[in-house]
C-alpha cells in the first residue's frame, strides 16, 4: 500500500506548499455548528434548533517534522517556507487549502482557518 502524503497550500495565491512527508495522524473530522446557533425543549419534550451554519472542522497530528533535508519529501521546521512560518500565517486569520493526498491535487479542502493552537508551538519532541 502507498503512503498518502498531505499538503497544505498557503500564502498569497496559495502558492507555498506545506509538504507533510509523512502521514497525519488522529485525523478527526466533523461539522460544527456555528456559534449563534441555538437548541430548545419545550414543557412537552419536543426538541429544536436553529443552526445559522456549520464549519468543517479537523484535528490531527504532525509528527517527525524535521529540520533541513530533502525538500522535494518534505517540509522542514524553520525556513521563509517552514511549517513555523506557515503557523505564523495561519494565527494571522488567513486562509489555507488542505489537500488529503498529494496524488489528488484536485481534491481539497479550500478556505481552510487555524483554530487552535494560537500560542505556543503545540508539543514539541526529539523524536
Amino acid at each position: 500500500m502507498a503512503r498518502i502524503n498531505s499538503q497544505i497550500l498557503w500564502g498569497t495565491g496559495s502558492l507555498n506548499v506545506l509538504k507533510l512527508g509523512r502521514p497525519i495522524y488522529g485525523a478527526v473530522t466533523g461539522r460544527d455548528p456555528r456559534t449563534g446557533s441555538e437548541w430548545g425543549e419545550s414543557t412537552a419534550g419536543v426538541k429544536d434548533a436553529w443552526i445559522i451554519g456549520r464549519d468543517y472542522v479537523m484535528d490531527f497530528e504532525i509528527r517527525h517534522v524535521p529540520d533541513g533535508g530533502d525538500s522535494s519529501t518534505y517540509t522542514s521546521w524553520s525556513g521563509p517556507l517552514g511549517v513555523q512560518s506557515f503557523i505564523d500565517w495561519a494565527r494571522d486569520a488567513n486562509t489555507f487549502r488542505f489537500v488529503p493526498d498529494d496524488t489528488y491535487p484536485d481534491a481539497y479542502v479550500d478556505g481552510c482557518y487555524l483554530d487552535d493552537p494560537f500560542k505556543g508551538s503545540g508539543n514539541l519532541s526529539a523524536v
